[in-house]
Parts: structure tokens; sequence; C-alpha cells
């Protein structure tokens, strides 16, 4: 007997276009970006100072702990402000 006939791949869907934003749009995101990253840095560093006063063990812990998350949030606002600069020095 004959194999069944195949019924055809579904298409793949169509590409998505990447939104091109504008110049100003992106200008804003850079200078929002840098004041998120001004004031995380403040933020660890206050962390930072603080931890280095040292104290019992669960507030060194604690203190670790919020030092750590304040350095996570640091990372990912460089990562924002640093796609938000390459992309508006690719269009500019």
């Amino acid at each position: 007997a004959a194999p069944a006939p195949r019924a055809p791949a579904p298409a793949a869907p169509p590409a998505v276009a990447k939104k091109v934003r504008s110049p100003s749009t992106l200008r804003r995101l850079v200078a929002l970006a840098e004041r998120e990253v001004e004031a995380a840095c403040a933020e660890r560093d206050r962390l930072a100072a603080e931890l280095a006063g040292g104290g019992d063990y669960t507030a060194v812990a604690r203190l670790a702990a919020q030092l750590a998350a304040a350095e996570t949030r640091l990372a990912e606002t460089e990562e924002r402000w640093l796609a938000a600069a390459e992309e508006l020095g690719s269009i500019a």
C-alpha cells in the first residue's frame, strides 16, 4: 500500500519587523538609563559602605543580600543604557 500523502508543513510565521525608534526617543531612553545608573551606583555604594561598617551576622547577611541585588540592578540598568546608546549610534 502506498503511504498516505503528507499535509504541507505549516508556513513559518512572518518575521516581525524590528520597530525603529526615533532618535529623540532613544536620546530620552539613554538619559533615563544614565539617571538610573547613577541612582543604582549610589545605592550600591551606600550598601557597600554600610556593609564595611560591620555589625552582627544577621545585619551583615541582610546587607550582603541587598548589595547583591543592587549590583544586579546596576548591571541590568547598564545593559539597557548600552543597548539604547548603541541603537542611537547606529541611526545617528
